[in-house]
């Protein structure tokens, strides 16, 4: 199992801990230190049996890849620094995994907590488990978080490991990846919890937004030409928009960039606009954008449409595939 850490001198013993709890004890600890500056080392190093690793800072994709590559076990979990896992996670999810071979990863409900608060969970919604469904559940919303994961070695080598280009929205780019070919698994219980505090890069809102809008353009440009996928793509970018339009909208330049990404999709997706709730975010965007310049570079986009973002490129081949043992 892999553990990306940087500056958590404070949060990983716990970490650790809650690993070497398992009932599930097949397993070994590889801890990437991706350049921490604390006490992260001497944190780590008290616990006898770890594979530790560091590297210069370079990101959480670049750390989890490179524990990847540095274990040999078909099954791949993740954990992040911070977070902590339940007594019997590994044993229910290894549980499923071994019971349905064809499931490239499995994930479990998580809790949110900070110090020892423990946040109310909200009703669970509709879980969607197999391709193209899934691909397209998963383009509305990042449900699955990394610290819940395990996945199979060789799906990750034929989607492709986490995308080192992208600071933030690294894991729901790689799950993208994965749904859109392979079947998932998923635990109804709460087996991970994520702990809030704050340094969390979640916090970080306008580059969530931009990360998020970057993973969105990037799979409308690949998988744009796919009938099957091709209604969600734009639909799922403009409800991004629509959830990010009012908190980023005391900052009038991240407003109009706002409006200017969904006008870069109206140029290509005539029919974006279709429902209320995107019509809805197209206004609330524009409502607080610098006219003209807002003029001069609508006209800009409208002539040249969109970009695509770089970065690894999803597979976009026929869905359902199963995952090869």
């Amino acid at each position: 199992m892999i553990i990306a850490a940087y500056n958590c001198a404070l949060y990983i013993p716990a970490a650790i801990r809650s690993v070497r709890a398992q009932t599930y004890r097949d397993f070994e600890i590889i801890v990437i230190d991706d350049g921490s500056t604390d006490g992260t080392p001497e944190a780590v190093r008290q616990f006898p049996g770890i594979q530790y690793l560091r590297q210069e800072n370079s990101g959480p994709a670049a750390a989890r890849n490179r524990g990847i590559a540095s274990s040999d076990a078909d099954y791949i979990a993740f954990l992040d620094s911070d977070d902590l896992w339940k007594r019997d996670k590994l044993a229910l999810q290894m549980e499923l995994l071994e019971r349905d071979p064809s499931l490239a990863f499995v994930y479990s409900d998580v809790e949110f907590f900070q110090d020892d608060f423990v946040f109310p969970r909200k009703k669970a919604k509709r879980i969607v488990v197999d391709p193209p469904d899934a691909f397209a559940d998963l383009l509305f919303s990042n449900h699955i978080i990394t610290s819940s994961v395990i996945a199979h070695r060789s799906c990750l080598k034929r989607t492709g490991l986490f995308d080192e280009s992208l600071r933030m929205c690294e894991d729901w780019d790689l799950w993208l990846r994965l749904a859109r070919r392979y079947p998932m698994g998923h635990v109804p219980r709460v087996l991970t919890g994520y702990r809030f505090h704050g340094a969390n890069t979640i916090k970080n809102a306008r580059l969530l937004y931009e990360y998020e809008e970057r993973v969105l353009n990037k799979f409308c440009g690949v998988c744009g030409t796919d009938d099957s996928l091709a209604r969600y793509c734009p639909m799922a970018l403009a409800n991004l928009h629509f959830l990010c339009g009012n908190p980023l909208g005391y900052h009038g330049t991240h407003r109009m960039r706002t409006y200017l990404a969904l006008l870069r999709l109206y140029r290509k997706n005539g029919a974006l606009l279709g429902s209320a709730r995107e019509a809805a975010g197209y206004a609330l965007t524009l409502r607080f954008a610098w006219f003209p310049e807002l003029v001069r570079r609508s006209k800009i986009i409208l002539r040249r449409g969109r970009t695509r973002a770089p970065g690894i490129e999803p597979d976009c081949s026929a869905s359902g595939d199963r995952c090869p043992r």
